[in-house]
C-alpha cells in the first residue's frame, strides 16, 4: 500500500477554561505568530515521534512556499502545486496544495497558524524541559468532527518561538510529538528551492492528482 506524508501525520491542533486563561493563551499565540513572522524566510529542523517511530527532518518556508526533507521523502511547493518525491517507491506525487492543511508534513507554512475562529486556546502555565522553561498552551479545534484532540503547544519564554507540539488523534495509539530542534532565519532563499526539476528523477513514476 502506498504511503504518503499526509497519511502519516494527520493535521494539527486545542480545552475550554476561564476567560483569563484564554486571554493568556491568546497573548502567547500572538507573540509566537509575531516571532515567527519576524524571521522572514526561515528553516526548521524537527523530530517527529508517533506510533513508536521517529522521523528527523528539516524544512524551509518562504511565505506560502516550502521545501521539506524527511526520511526518504522530499516535498516541494511553490504555493500552488505540491510535489512529493518518494525515493523508496521511485514515485512522484503531484497535487494541488491544500491551503487549509496545517501539519508540518503536509503544509508547514501554516503549522503555527491558530486562528481564533478555528481553535479554542487555554493557557496551561509553564513547563520545564531539560532545565528550560516554556509557556504551555492547550488547543482544541472548534470543529466537533476533528480527529485531533488533547493538543499541547510549548512556546519558548525567551524567544516566543514554538518548541514542540503534541496531540492525540483518532486512529493512532499514544501521542504524536513534534519537537523543533532548531528554528531560525534562512537568509536569501532561491526560488528554485521550491520548484523541483523532475527531469532529475529518471525512472520515477509520476502520479498527477490535479
Amino acid at each position: 500500500m502506498k504511503k504518503t506524508l499526509s497519511i502519516l501525520l494527520l493535521s494539527i491542533f486545542t480545552v475550554v477554561v476561564p476567560a483569563t486563561a484564554q486571554g493568556d493563551a491568546g497573548r502567547q499565540l500572538r507573540a509566537m505568530a509575531a516571532a515567527v513572522k519576524a524571521l522572514g524566510d526561515y528553516s526548521v529542523s524537527f523530530k517527529l515521534t508517533a506510533e513508536g517511530n521517529t522521523l528527523v527532518g528539516e524544512y524551509t518556508v518562504s511565505r506560502d512556499r516550502y521545501s521539506l526533507n524527511v526520511g526518504d521523502t522530499e516535498v516541494y511547493s511553490d504555493g500552488r502545486t505540491r510535489y512529493e518525491i518518494n525515493h523508496s517507491d521511485d514515485e512522484i506525487l503531484v497535487d494541488t496544495l491544500d491551503p487549509e492543511a496545517r501539519d508540518i508534513l503536509s503544509n508547514p507554512t501554516r503549522a503555527f497558524d491558530f486562528a481564533d475562529d478555528e481553535f479554542t486556546s487555554t493557557y496551561g502555565g509553564t513547563s520545564s524541559v531539560s532545565g528550560k522553561t516554556y509557556h504551555v498552551v492547550h488547543l482544541v479545534p472548534r470543529d466537533r468532527d476533528s480527529s485531533i484532540r488533547n493538543v499541547e503547544l510549548l512556546i519558548d519564554r525567551t524567544t516566543n518561538l514554538p518548541y514542540s507540539i503534541s496531540y492525540a488523534a483518532d486512529g493512532l495509539s499514544g501521542y504524536v510529538v513534534v519537537e523543533l530542534l532548531r528554528i531560525g532565519a534562512a537568509g536569501a532563499v532561491p526560488d528554485s528551492l521550491f520548484s523541483p526539476d523532475l527531469s532529475l528523477f529518471r525512472g520515477y513514476e509520476v502520479i498527477d492528482f490535479r
